[in-house]
């Protein structure tokens, strides 16, 4: 027997016997807490600085340093120092940065290592049955722990909070409960005296607020509580008012208090075996854009529907009044924010996405962002099974920045007939086609041209050994079959995670930060572009000219203008490059006929797009001996396509643009 679960949250505790995980998984059964006991944390240090590091920890306890099979990307060998205590792998940390030892990989938590060199992302077999568990909740203890695929179905609160305006005094919580089995409770705590109906529940003080709070997360039983800048907001100000209060927030399910920290300048809340995730930064880290993010505006634009308040502009002096003056109205105001939270959640389906990119990744689900963890989630462990450690952090080559993507010169003016060619996922097939990697970049310096595929900035890759691409390879494949599927969720974590390797690599936040890496991908898109231009317009033959009239970083925007003579025209004047739009003539009313018969414009498109997919891997087999995964398509016909000018200038714009788009 066997028990499968996602796990929610980990933590690190000191046991008597060295270092103890917790690890809180969802179940069909429930909540349960898997404990992993007699545990070492660990880092790795060159083998060279053996005798220094032994004298320079002499005095701690707790450690060991033994030789492992793995090299530094330097190709030097490395040791393994491990600690069965917390205290001692702080102070070691310390020590030996303080006398400018090197250390690889040692930001890494242990609970995070734990899951990540088992390959775990989110789902977890346990080689034991679900435990009984009469009372309290179920624990299991030193079962091993194996990947699985298991997406669970949660339990969610959707919480808010109202103040004063001086946010001084805690009016009210609003609770929305979402149960596993889709029924709902919902209930609004508030401040005051007054007889409890269905909706509200009085609290004499704030402090039995607080406890009431506790009462009812702990019957309830939520694994995800959601809200709408809920972490920055909410929970600081419930957090501060239980410190004044003296009155501890137990909302984690063994009883423990919640922790409220902020990390690096961002709020960070822990509760043991329940996750807290904010609306907006869920949104963002989904990337949804809107011009405002509040509650408000993004429920207008997504829902149809806002708050339930008059005067939402002054929304602060309307709850102070409805607080004084009308409970009731006060409540369903409180209590509709939380609904509409749960609803925008619902609609982007935000709930999939954080569950299929945590699956993917492995990175838990209230961490919104983090594109460097995820790549060592699935980085790390395949570089230390290749005999490799990371390099220190962020060491790589810096000083040349690396180009973004290259965006063409426009040619400005009103056009009939412009059709879009897009490279699919231009980024991520780049890394495939022209084996970007770090470790491929390790090797191939130390190897000779003949064994290596070229890149920029000095950058050599090994034609065999290398991580990177086939980890693309893997997603890659999964995304088409999520689009066969129509499972959008997972279909959004992927190109997310795929496109966020690029920005990983040219970013100093990640630990293998160089810009040979960086701009091996970004000047090839360059050179890919530009090249794709010069082989489009060189088709132009008898019947059609083909004229890209514009580019930006993964599309070419291609204006067909028949040849004179060779098809009727219609009238309309596109100016010569640079030409002013004032003199460029009006659009052509609906009753002339077209430049081009739409009914090849199709046909035209198409066979563009695959003439240019034959030549680059044509190319790229005679140019480099390697098999070409650039995949351009045709996506778009412009009926009409307007390219403006840069104001008071005759030169064209770049970013924008306006076209009316064929849709049949």
């Amino acid at each position: 027997m066997t028990t499968e679960g996602f796990v929610l949250t980990q933590q690190v505790r000191q046991g008597q016997q060295g270092l103890e995980y917790h690890f809180w998984l969802s179940t069909d059964r429930g909540a349960l807490l898997y404990r992993v006991a007699q545990q070492e944390a660990v880092f790795f240090v060159l083998r060279s600085d053996r005798q220094q590091i032994n004298e320079l920890l002499q005095s701690l306890q707790g450690w060991r340093l033994q030789p492992v099979e793995l090299r530094d990307p330097h190709g030097q060998p490395v040791d393994a120092l491990y600690f069965s205590r917390l205290d001692s792998l702080y102070r070691a940390r310390e020590q030996l940065e303080r006398f400018g030892v090197t250390l690889l990989e040692d930001d890494i938590r242990p609970s995070e290592r734990y899951l990540m060199e088992r390959f775990i992302c989110g789902g977890i077999k346990l080689d034991q049955p679900f435990p009984d568990s009469p009372r309290g909740f179920a624990t299991l203890q030193q079962a091993k722990a194996a990947p699985c695929h298991y997406l669970p179905r949660l339990s969610v609160l959707s919480i808010d909070i109202e103040t004063s305006m001086r946010g001084d005094e805690l009016f009210c919580i609003g609770l929305y409960g979402i149960a596993v089995d889709g029924s709902i409770e919902q209930r609004v705590l508030m401040k005051g005296s007054g007889i409890d109906d269905a909706l509200i529940h009085y609290c004499p003080t704030e402090r039995a607020l607080l406890q009431a709070l506790v009462e009812w997360v702990a019957r309830f039983d939520p694994d995800l509580i959601i809200g709408w800048n809920v972490i920055d907001f909410d929970f600081r100000f419930l957090h501060r008012k239980a410190e004044q209060l003296l009155t501890p927030l137990k909302l984690g399910r063994d009883g423990t208090a919640l922790q409220f920290r902020d990390t690096e300048g961002r709020p960070r809340v822990a509760a043991a075996g329940r996750l807290v995730v904010d609306g907006i930064d869920c949104l963002k880290g989904a990337t949804y854009q809107f011009e405002s993010y509040a509650l408000e505006s993004v429920a207008q634009q997504l829902l149809g529907q806002g708050k339930a308040i008059d005067h939402v502009e002054q929304r602060g002096e309307e709850i102070a009044r409805l607080y004084r003056e009308d409970p009731q109205a006060l409540a369903s105001y409180n209590l509709q924010d939380c609904v509409l939270v749960w609803r925008i959640f619902e609609h982007a389906k935000l709930l999939p996405y954080l569950l299929e990119r945590t699956a993917l990744t492995g990175l838990m689900l209230d961490r919104i962002g983090g594109s460097a963890a995820a790549f060592d989630n699935l980085y790390l462990p395949r570089l230390h099974r290749a005999g490799w450690v990371a390099p220190p952090y962020a060491s790589g080559e810096g000083g040349l920045s690396s180009p973004g993507g290259y965006v063409m010169e426009s040619r400005p003016g009103f056009y009939r007939d412009v059709l879009v060619l897009d490279f699919k996922s231009l980024y991520p097939s780049l890394i495939r086609t022209f084996l970007v990697d770090p470790l491929g970049m390790f090797v191939g310096l130390e190897e000779d041209q003949n064994s290596t595929v070229d890149g920029f900035n000095g950058a050599r890759f090994d034609r065999q050994q290398h991580i990177l691409p086939g980890l693309l390879a893997t997603l890659w494949q999964a995304r088409d079959r999520a689009k066969a599927e129509s499972n959008e969720a997972l279909s959004r974590a992927i190109k997310i995670i795929m496109n966020s390797f690029y920005g990983v690599l040219g970013s100093n936040q990640c630990r293998f930060f160089d810009h040979r890496l960086s701009g091996s991908i970004t000047l090839r898109g360059h050179q890919v572009l530009m090249e794709s231009r010069d082989y489009i317009e060189a088709q132009s033959n008898e019947q059609m000219i083909y004229t890209v009239i514009y580019g930006d970083t993964d599309s070419l925007f291609v204006w067909l203008q028949p040849q004179q003579g060779a098809q009727s025209q219609s009238g309309c004047r596109s100016p010569a490059p640079g030409r002013s739009l004032v003199d460029v003539a009006p659009a052509p009313k609906t009753t002339e006929k077209p430049s081009v018969d739409l009914s090849c414009i199709a046909t035209t498109g198409q066979q563009l797009a695959e003439s240019l997919n034959h030549w680059w891997q044509q190319r790229l087999v005679d140019e480099f001996n390697i098999p070409s995964f650039l995949e351009i398509e045709f996506e778009t016909h412009y009926q009409r396509f307007l390219m403006p000018t840069l104001r008071g200038s005759d030169r064209g714009s770049k970013k924008r643009y306006a076209g009316l788009k064929r849709t049949s």
